[in-house]
């Protein structure tokens, strides 16, 4: 019986997802809009929806890294697929508490936002080979991008988006373009590895 109302309530959840994603989609396009975006629920091993943030070890604050891009829609899915790649690989990374991202429907813009135990566990990510193999090769159809890592109470986790984008306002993009060939890519790595703090090696 508890299996059959589980079921169900998927089924309603999907169904209720779908419904607003063709309702937004519908307006953007009637009225000529690009503005439309939708956000995953924040989630993680580290994180409780009852309880707030329960990772082991996490003192009064925690580090947050944001990352907004403008991509070309017509070869982003190989930004996508390392996109996903570094998402997949996130629970197994140390000090890692949860994460959220946000897509504007009918455009070109991605936002993610992770969350981590201090900023050593971030440097930690950001280092890792996973995401260094994404920024090396999932960068090409990025056009321009904007990063931002902060502290944060523990207690003010998950940060709305509203806030986020409130934050990168006052962030400049870096542009980036499209990248012809290997050299191309190295340097805009090197860009992005001092707009995040990255610690090269």
């Amino acid at each position: 019986m508890a299996n059959s109302r589980n079921s169900r309530l998927r089924k309603l959840v999907r169904v209720g997802a779908g419904a607003a994603l063709l309702v937004c989609a519908s307006v953007a396009s009637v009225m000529g809009l690009g503005g439309c975006a939708l956000a995953s629920p924040f989630r993680g091993p580290g994180y409780s929806s009852r309880e707030g943030v329960v990772l082991p070890g996490v003192g009064e604050t925690v580090w947050v890294g944001i990352t907004n891009a403008q991509v070309d829609r017509a070869t982003r899915r190989v930004f996508d697929d390392h996109t996903r790649k570094v998402i997949d690989g996130l629970p197994a990374s140390d000090g890692f508490v949860g994460y959220s991202l946000r897509s504007r429907i009918l455009g070109n813009e991605v936002w993610t936002m992770t969350v981590w135990r201090d900023e050593e566990a971030l440097d930690g990510f950001v280092s890792s080979s996973v995401h260094r193999a994404a920024m090396r090769e999932g960068m090409s159809p990025v056009i321009r991008a904007k990063f931002l890592r902060f502290e944060l109470p523990s207690d003010a986790v998950p940060m709305s988006w509203d806030e986020v984008l409130v934050r990168l306002d006052d962030v400049a993009f870096v542009n980036y373009g499209q990248s012809e060939n290997a050299t191309d890519a190295d340097q805009q790595h090197e860009r992005q590895s001092d707009e995040y703090h990255l610690p090269e090696k």
